[in-house]
């Protein structure tokens, strides 16, 4: 576990108010922030051991949260994988296993699939996918903002987003395609690279989404 990084104190011209800033460590790449009303020195023991001790239970409360997040989406993931590779025996498995998801047969969809544009020479195989996971999961916090429901999942270095969609309008495809170019844009602005992506026609159900999915992928590799 990580000591406490040094604080600091900034001052608000609005209300002429000033406040201590402690950090939280979350994970390698995750820092979470506690402020707090008031100027905090470094002479205040007490008060800095104090903190420094509600900082630690924060992140561990934090980083618990974290990993029970991660188990959850892995499992999706699984889920989601074993059905492109045709891993499961019937389409009633499938059909019942995805409700666990909330991903419901009858519902259709429009598949993207998406790859981070970076040169993979520089480089190595573990940065490369740490950084794709961590994108797609800033990206996946993202997507929950949305009104309709947008499935997140990755595979390998590239992720997979069904959107949830009623009909075939334009409507609806300028909404994807407004979606998808804000995430770009939010790529860019917070990772400093951009991301591609290509995408199907509409799946009328889930079973179709495999389809989908590699109509998306093939998009995707034409565009790249």
């Amino acid at each position: 576990h990580k000591t406490l990084a040094s604080f600091f104190s900034f001052s608000s011209l609005s209300n002429k108010q000033t406040y201590t800033v402690f950090p939280i460590y979350m994970d390698e790449e995750k820092f979470g922030y506690l402020t707090i009303s008031g100027e905090i020195k470094n002479s205040d023991n007490l008060i800095t051991l104090t903190i420094e001790q509600a900082t630690n239970v924060i992140s561990f409360a934090l980083m618990k949260e974290h990993a029970l997040k991660q188990h959850d989406r892995n499992i999706r993931n699984d889920f989601f994988l074993h059905f492109l590779d045709g891993s499961f025996s019937s389409q009633e498995e499938i059909i019942n296993r995805a409700k666990e998801f909330s991903l419901h047969n009858e519902q259709a969809y429009i598949c993207a699939v998406g790859k981070i544009d970076e040169s993979e020479s520089a480089k190595s195989y573990t940065q490369l996918q740490r950084r794709a996971d961590s994108i797609y999961e800033f990206l996946e916090d993202e997507l929950r903002l949305s009104p309709n429901p947008i499935h997140l999942f990755t595979k390998g270095k590239k992720c997979i987003l069904l959107y949830e969609v009623n009909e075939v309008s334009g409507d609806v495809l300028q909404y994807v395609e407004t979606s998808l170019k804000s995430l770009q844009k939010i790529t860019t602005s917070q990772f400093d690279c951009t991301i591609s992506f290509g995408v199907s026609h509409m799946s009328p159900n889930f079973l179709q989404t495999k389809n989908a999915y590699k109509e998306a992928n093939d998009s995707l590799l034409e565009g790249g």
